[in-house]
């Protein structure tokens, strides 16, 4: 990795992953924050000071996770950054998950908060693009891309996203 930047992760569930990731990071002067693998293994990586750090866990969860986001705020080349990661729950065929719907709309109160200040979304939300893999019986994209995400945001937010299968946001 070529500085600066900011790696944004989720899913490492393994304690020893963890613990090998910020090794890893320690050993080539890079910064971490993370929370356990119980709050749903979210970890950041960047070779850019982090000057705050917070979790904020969701209201509603399953399967003993504890989703939430994992905020940072680093300091990227003298100008404060927030960096939002998180990882949602994900929505049936049949309908929207009450869970994964609770879980967005907390997201977007959580970034329409910060909307004064620049920041990165970093995130895996179980929703855009590639939902449709699940076989879903209604449009994903519509009814929890477009209807529970996008258009909750702060019109402040602008999506930056030049491939539709990674998006980006800036502000």
């Amino acid at each position: 990795l070529k500085p600066p930047f900011v790696l944004s992760l989720q899913e490492v569930w393994i304690s020893e992953a963890i613990h090998s990731f910020r090794l890893w990071a320690e050993r080539r002067g890079y910064n971490t924050v993370v929370n356990s693998p119980e709050e749903d293994g979210l970890l950041i990586i960047t070779s850019e000071p982090v000057i705050g750090e917070n979790f904020r866990q969701f209201d509603s969860n399953e399967w003993r996770k504890k989703k939430g986001v994992l905020i940072a705020k680093i300091n990227w080349l003298n100008q404060p950054i927030i960096v939002f990661n998180s990882h949602t729950s994900w929505s049936g065929k049949e309908s929207v998950d009450p869970v994964h719907a609770s879980q967005l709309s907390q997201l977007v109160g959580i970034m329409n908060s910060f909307s004064s200040e620049a920041a990165i979304m970093a995130v895996d939300l179980n929703s855009g693009p590639d939902v449709h893999l699940r076989g879903q019986r209604y449009d994903p994209i519509q009814k929890i891309w477009r209807d529970l995400f996008l258009n909750q945001l702060s019109p402040h937010w602008i999506w930056s996203g030049r491939d539709i299968r990674q998006p980006t946001w800036d502000q």
